[in-house]
């Protein structure tokens, strides 16, 4: 999981005797997406019912828990949406998770912002704390966490996340269990305190609900003493989360103001990261905010190794720019063209250094001297308080951008932006960075009580973005607009860049993010446990059995995207992440292939190569899942669904195939596995789920590169008088629908060429004496006419579709006969062996875990390398070196899963020199067998095969095999460590 929640708690039913609580339900009152609260609850609490959030709601008088109405009020004062029992809120809240607050109709609905929002509590006592407890859930799979910060006397910030995959268990992907609860918050001396909401992951931000307690008063166990603790700063943009520590343990008011002695060499934020600005050594102190009690602690921070350049930008009119330098020794850039006809200005660095990147104003604005911000503070705004920057600005009555180019796309860039203006009413500016990734924030510019009871404009609040980055062409653009009142203002800024400093200094290594469509977020299973909750399941399966590595696994995926709308929150939303894998799980559906044909195939197919290309420009693998079946396809869709496939089959790039596990063989859902017209439900995401490569993820860490097939075909000889053991594999956990396909070419010979096990019998592919080839299974037969042993080189095919309940029998690419009903699991595979023919020449070995159609058979048998799906290709060979001949047949497939063979492994290794750790004794064997390693791991899987490669018995790291009951003979016992790697070895009973 990406975003941890900042606090988990659950509320007593008092946290001190001398409280008052007040509970607060957010959401509409409509009955049908939300429900007020009944006043008194179950627990004797009385709620009030926030049901308006419109910014001209009157303000709501609140009562408190005992349903007493006292002075405190509410008002919205930026505007909020409502929303809830139809839209995800948490409808079944449980008392063991969150005690009291397990009330429905308080967690079913919500207030939400797609950007910012705010609430005021007024009426409140300048001599008492307040501590506030938020919920907030939407269950949706989409990482959404909400940022709360809290403004009084003094300023308390945090975030809770609401959303998220499996984030409550269970497939469960809302919060159902967490709270933010915050330190303690004074009012201002008018006895107000603002709560703004804002998204701090993902596209909404959420308040469920909310509990106000009242402290008995202000007073309680005073602050005697504080600690600050941070080491120096020695790496290039490297920051320190300086450490307040309140003494004694138990003070009322633990919250501190931070401050540096000199901010031209670092910054601070509210919440104690230190950001280096330049070289040299900076005091820190942190500020007790107890009321009466002056209380503070500090320490000497040296900052050092930093190459930071920064350019100020003045933005305003051409009769009052900032000259430099200025005091604080900075030459300023001076934009004082509003209109996005303006030539591009070249920016200077504070130092004086030209050329630097360029401004560019691209959608135009109007700028004005009057009202500014004319006695800025060097305590609040740093270098960026210089009246002739401040007094002047660009404004918008709508919307305003300026764009910066020839960025260093190797640089990391940080802005600090001014927005003041005096005003009457309230006003708010939304600023918005978008490069390769992004950052936006609001700053209350203008309004009575902007800065504190008296003030009516910005004094103290500055935005402070994140890191961003440019675009691969060096571009970064601001936008500012207004979110409330008549105008949004931009009077200065500063740009720093960071060279060297990268988004992702290091890609989490066991990192998976899924970024798609409805379909990749799990639309039509309960609870969208779809194929990527299913394979992240399997993967933490697989890691406790000892089967893989450790992966984590985000489904960041957005209902009705398309590869428009991937390319366009791609930095947003999966670079900062910062994870090693992405598959993109898209389809032409939404890219309108039903209505626009052609050009929507050309779209999806440039923008997922650029898509592809852009992961491993940032160093990240992508996979790619094919396209899909859907109700209303016709013929023509479901040929250029094929054709697509087809394409993707061949990409340089891991793939997945499930069209061919869910498809009636008209490109439409098989009955019985479809939610709706446009997604699968439960039973067809499984069989999507089972489409996956189990061990795909470690064969990609392990760096196995992608198959090629050789220019020419190679091959080996086999048959029972060439070795009667059988080539065996089984295939890597649960399976569904499957293709298997080989070469092979013999003389005259007959036998059984491929055996394989399933929960319905056994299946056997058999050239009959007559030379004809002949499939049998528990559902009937299909059989040849042509002869198949002549010599010539023949590629054999069968392929499952399990959801529909049939099997095909393919030679050279034609189908024969009209395919054989049944559903089945298959266990185990036995290539040739005893009974197989005398002799032959074996070729390619391939193994899907999906279905095929037509033309992918086709191509395969024309020399076309499939990917998509590819368990096992293994192309058989021999070499010969000084009179030796080696049989070879290694998996080139990115799976970890092999093939076994006697003539593949040195059974009788002594000691300390098997490469696989692993050794059985005695041999032969009488009543039971033992399996040791040498490398501390377990074991791993153990299989016990007959000479003819049908499967015995099973075991899961064992280190005794019962063979007690074994009739005297041939028998081999394959070994499957943990690592993946494969051994087999004869054993004589």
């Amino acid at each position: 999981m990406k975003y941890l929640v900042i606090c988990f708690v659950v509320l007593a039913a008092a946290c001190q005797a001398q409280s008052t609580f007040f509970y607060l339900d957010f959401g509409p009152n409509d009955g049908t997406n939300g429900n007020a609260t009944v006043s008194p609850d179950a627990n004797g609490n009385h709620w009030n019912n926030p049901a308006n959030s419109a910014v001209s709601a009157p303000p709501l008088q609140l009562v408190d828990a005992s349903g007493t109405v006292g002075d405190a009020q509410l008002t919205v004062t930026a505007a909020l949406s409502t929303n809830g029992i139809n839209h995800g809120g948490l409808l079944a809240p449980s008392a063991d998770l969150l005690g009291e607050l397990a009330v429905a109709t308080a967690t079913q609905d919500y207030f939400f912002t797609n950007n910012s929002g705010s609430l005021t509590f007024g009426g409140l006592d300048p001599e008492k704390g307040y501590v506030f407890s938020a919920f907030a859930s939407r269950n949706t799979p989409e990482v959404r966490e909400s940022a709360y910060r809290f403004t009084g006397a003094n300023e308390v910030m945090g975030s809770l996340q609401s959303s998220g995959p499996n984030l409550g268990g269970g497939g469960y992907n809302g919060n159902n269990a967490s709270l933010y609860v915050s330190e303690t918050v004074l009012p201002a001396a008018d006895g107000t305190i603002e709560l703004a909401l804002t998204r701090a992951a993902g596209q909404f931000a959420y308040l469920n609900l909310l509990v106000i307690e009242e402290l008995g008063s202000a007073a309680g166990v005073d602050v005697t003493g504080i600690t600050v603790d941070g080491d120096d700063i020695t790496v290039q943009g490297g920051t320190r989360r300086m450490q307040a520590t309140v003494e004694p343990a138990d003070a009322t008011f633990r919250t501190v103001a931070w401050s540096v002695d000199d901010p031209t060499v670092a910054e601070i934020t509210d919440g104690g990261e230190l950001i280096p600005l330049r070289n040299g050594t900076v005091t820190v102190t942190a500020t007790t905010l107890q009321p009466g009690v002056d209380v503070s602690g500090s320490r000497s921070v040296t900052i050092s190794n930093q190459d930071i350049r920064h350019y100020f930008v003045d933005f305003g009119e051409a009769d009052s720019p900032t000259n430099g330098p200025d005091a604080n020794g900075n030459v300023w850039n001076n934009a004082a063209n509003p209109n996005d006809t303006a030539p591009s200005l070249t920016l200077t660095t504070a130092g004086g250094t030209t050329p630097g990147p360029t401004l560019a104003v691209t959608k135009s604005a109007t700028s004005a001297s009057t009202g500014g911000l004319a006695t800025p503070s060097f305590a609040a705004f740093g270098e960026l308080a210089v009246p002739t920057a401040t007094g002047d600005y660009f404004r918008t009555s709508n919307s305003g951008s300026v764009t910066f180019r020839n960025l260093d796309p190797e640089a990391a860039y940080q802005f600090r932006i001014l927005g003041s203006a005096a005003h009457t009413g309230p006003r708010e500016t939304t600023y918005i960075l978008e490069g390769f990734n992004g950052s936006s924030g609001v700053v209350r510019t203008s309004g009575p009580g902007t800065s504190g009871p008296d003030t009516g404009q910005n004094l103290d609040r500055i935005f402070r973005s994140e890191r961003v980055f440019p675009t691969d062409s060096g571009t970064l653009t601001l936008t500012y607009r207004v979110t409330l009142g008549q105008f949004g203002y931009l009077n200065a800024l500063r740009l720093t860049e960071l060279p060297g400093v990268e988004l992702c200094p290091e890609l989490d290594p066991r990192g998976i993010v899924v970024m798609g469509s409805s379909v990749a977020r799990g639309q039509g299973a309960p609870g969208d446990m779809g194929y990527a909750f299913q394979y992240g399941e399997l993967l933490e399966d697989r890691f406790a059995e000892g089967d893989g590595q450790n992966w984590d696994l985000t489904n960041i995926s957005v209902g009705g995207n398309n590869t428009v709308d991937v390319t366009e929150r791609w930095a947003r939303d999966l670079a900062p992440l910062c994870d090693k894998y992405v598959v993109y799980g898209l389809s032409l559906a939404n890219e309108g292939i039903r209505t626009r044909g052609q050009a929507a195939f050309d779209d999806f197919r440039d923008n997922m190569l650029a898509l592809i290309e852009r992961a491993r420009n940032r160093g990240i693998q992508p996979v790619v899942v094919g396209n899909y079946a859907r109700r209303d396809f016709n013929a023509t869709d479901y040929g250029f669904i094929r054709q697509m496939n087809l394409l993707i089959h061949q990409w340089d790039v891991p793939s997945v195939n499930v069209l061919g596990t869910n498809d009636n063989g008209q490109g439409n859902w098989v009955t019985g596995y479809e939610a709706d017209l446009g997604h699968p439900n439960q039973a067809g995401h499984t069989e999507f789920f089972h489409a996956f490569v189990p061990s795909l993820f470690d064969a990609l860490a392990a760096g196995k590169p992608q198959p090629v097939r050789p220019a020419e075909p190679t091959s080996a000889t086999v048959g029972a008088a060439v070795d009667p053991s059988p080539i065996t594999f089984e295939p890597e956990e649960t399976v569904h629908s499957f293709t298997i396909s080989f070469r092979f070419a013999t003389s005259g010979h007959n036998g059984t060429l491929l055996t394989y096990d399933s929960d319905g019998g056994q299946h056997r592919l058999v050239i009959r004496p007559d030379g004809a080839l002949h499939l049998s299974g528990p559902t009937g037969t299909r059989m040849t006419t042509a002869i198949v042993n002549d010599g010539a080189p023949r590629t054999f095919t069968i392929t499952h579709h399990y959801a529909r309940g049939t099997t095909e029998l393919y030679v050279d690419g034609a189908r024969v006969g009209d395919p054989l009903p049944g559903r089945f699991v298959t266990s185990n595979y036995a290539l040739f062996g005893a009974e197989s023919p005398a002799q032959g020449q074996v070729g390619d070995l391939f193994y899907y875990r999906s279905g095929m159609n037509e033309d992918e058979i086709a191509a395969l048998v024309d020399g076309a390398l499939l990917k998509s799906s590819l368990e096992l290709y293994v192309p058989f060979s021999e070499t010969t070196t000084g009179g030796t001949t080696t049989f070879v047949a290694d998996n080139l497939a990115q799976s970890t899963n092999q093939i076994t063979n006697s003539r593949l492994t040195n059974t009788t290794a002594p000691a300390g020199a098997d490469p696989y750790n692993v050794r059985c004794y005695p041999n032969p064997v009488g009543d039971q067998l033992h399996v040791v390693t040498t490398d501390g791991a377990p074991t791993g899987q153990l299989t016990l095969l007959n000479a003819a490669g049908r499967q015995l018995a099973t075991y899961r790291n064992a280190t005794t095999v019962r063979t007690a009951d074994l009739p005297a003979g041939l028998y081999f016992l394959r070994v499957r460590r943990p690592s993946g790697r494969v051994v087999t070895f004869r054993i004589v009973r």
